[in-house]
């Protein structure tokens, strides 16, 4: 996703990493296969209800008789689960845990290995940017669309929430007829339905690829659409926006069309999946969502022809974005939101390969520098020296020790010091070294689930360096370096350089010196030391010529 947080240095900057109650992954006890999914929408207003059923494939690893899901704001009205064997035992009770989040179903019978769960709930319609939310089109007319990152799927339908729980996802919505409804993969069929006298339209769309449930999406509205001529893309690719003003969104779209072709190329790996739609809800306060198949974007992209250049740098960077984690970030995903740095900060950098090969008059890595590592233009993000440079900072590498802190990571951090750390590794290892290591990742664990330790494997073997011992001096510690050069004459002869570093950082205000200066602090503090890859260019006196590096 494209969003950062605002962060302004301070004493409780690290309060939110501290340790909160420990979290069992549900993934330990069943592992889901594959879901269906039919949710029945007959108002889209904000608080609304919806109905749904389940179905899901499941495999217990041990014997239970009881199986916990997630599920928030979802009242299970009945259960009932299918043994291998065929018998089927219905669900004595359902009880809600609100602390963490689930529902866990009761059953007589003792259940363990493949079964099918069966259920029917009902759900409710939300405000911005949590699970299924309401939006307004023109003229009043009610619509939904989804954001699940990081952990709201579980608004919308009964799953195991988390990443690393891969399964195919089979969705059917039901929504008023006249409006257009979109999903992760193509629409199989649609027929008219009715529901209590409303008029209704049942669309069917197909099984998704193994996937985690954050990047499932769906929407419905009064959309337009606009569709690209065959042959200008890999897979056929449309935009759905503001039924009158899709056309405004012909340049995302191409965008991201060229960049779906450029990525394909530069990671080795085609895109899996059969179409890509670019969707632009009426209210999205983000950037954008990598939803497989079905990204979300601002309406902010929605311009004209008389948009500034900077306005069209800032789309066309987005749209690159949310197509790199078609790969970066669904393809391969991240075991657990401590990773999110990598994909975040992976996307924040990729997506200026292609616009850099699009717009070479852009001179998009100048505005990389500035925005990136110093204070971005838009003045929300905060550059990563910026906010790197205080003592109440953290490592881009934070432990999650607990859904709840991961929203507190999307920020400045994880994608711009994320993005300069993924730059500094490409030019260090080289172009071709960094793509052979990054697709054999690709290759490896596509359609599962990496960490950082793995990506860190792949690219020493293609390097044949040791880049984990580089890199983790970078992702695993905060701060950054500030270095000293200094020359001096060597006793046989010529010049010694001699290179020193210490870690950069204003003082606390009110508080004591950081590293380096004279106090408590610095004498108790165990010293930051970097591994940094160097290119010494100079001069050499009276040689004439080219300067040797």
């Amino acid at each position: 996703s494209s969003r950062i947080a605002q962060w302004s240095p301070g004493p409780a900057a690290n309060a939110v990493f501290a340790m909160s109650e420990p979290y069992v992954h549900l993934l330990a006890s069943s592992v889901p296969k594959r879901y269906c999914f039919r949710l029945v929408f007959r108002d889209l207003k904000a608080d609304a209800p919806f109905d749904g059923t389940a179905r899901i494939a499941l495999d217990l690893l041990s014997p239970t008789s009881a199986v916990e899901l997630h599920a928030k704001d979802i009242e299970v009205q009945s259960a009932s689960v299918t043994a291998s064997g065929g018998q089927v035992v219905p669900m004595t009770r359902a009880e809600v845990r609100e602390s963490t989040e689930t529902v866990l179903l009761h059953f007589d019978s003792r259940l363990s290995g493949e079964v099918v769960l069966e259920c029917a709930y009902r759900g409710k319609v939300r405000g911005p940017l949590s699970g299924v939310y309401h939006c307004t089109f023109e003229g009043g007319v009610a619509g939904v669309s989804t954001h699940f990152e990081p952990v709201f799927a579980r608004y919308a339908f009964p799953c195991i929430d988390e990443p690393k729980a891969k399964a195919s996802f089979q969705l059917t919505i039901v929504a008023p007829e006249g409006l257009t409804a979109v999903s992760n993969m193509p629409e199989t069929s649609s027929r008219p339905a009715e529901a209590e006298g409303a008029s209704l339209t049942e669309h069917v769309f197909a099984d998704t690829p193994r996937m985690s449930s954050y990047l499932v999406g769906f929407a419905i509205g009064d959309f337009g659409v606009i569709r690209l001529p065959s042959g200008e893309a890999p897979v056929p690719m449309s935009l759905y926006a503001q039924r009158g003003r899709e056309e405004s969104g012909r340049f995302a779209l191409q965008i991201a069309a060229r960049s779906l072709a450029f990525f394909e190329k530069f990671f080795g790996e085609k895109f899996p999946l059969p179409k890509l739609d670019v969707v632009v809800p009426p209210a999205f306060p983000i950037g954008g969502m990598e939803n497989w198949g079905f990204i979300t974007l601002t309406n902010r992209v929605l311009m004209g022809e008389a948009a500034s250049l900077q306005k069209r740098q800032g789309v066309a960077g987005l749209a690159a974005h949310e197509v790199s984690h078609m790969w970066f970030g669904d393809l391969v995903t991240p075991c657990w939101w401590d990773d999110l740095w990598l994909k975040e900060g992976f996307a924040s950098w990729v997506n200026l390969l292609p616009l850099e090969e699009f717009f070479p008059s852009w001179r998009v890595w100048d505005h990389w520098a500035s925005d990136t590592l110093y204070s971005s233009a838009d003045g929300g993000k905060g550059g990563a020296l910026e906010i790197d440079q205080y003592r109440a900072t953290h490592p881009v590498e934070v432990p999650v020790n607990h859904p709840s802190e991961v929203q507190e990571i999307f920020d400045g951090l994880s994608y711009n010091k994320g993005s300069a750390i993924v730059n500094m590794l490409y030019h260090s290892l080289g172009r071709d070294t960094f793509r052979q290591g990054l697709s054999a990742w690709l290759t490896r664990y596509k359609n599962s689930n990496s960490t950082t330790k793995e990506l860190w494997s792949e690219l020493s073997k293609a390097s044949g360096q040791g880049v984990a011992e580089m890199a983790d001096t970078w992702t695993k510690q905060m701060g950054f370096p500030v270095l000293q050069v200094s020359r001096r004459a060597s006793d046989t002869g010529g010049d010694v350089w001699v290179v020193r570093q210490r870690r950069f950082a204003l003082p606390q205000q009110g508080g004591e010196p950081e590293d380096g200066a004279e106090g408590p602090a610095a004498k108790r503090a165990k010293p930051s030391l970097w591994t940094i890859p160097l290119r010494v260019v100079h001069d050499e006196a009276g040689a004439g010529g080219a300067a040797p590096e």
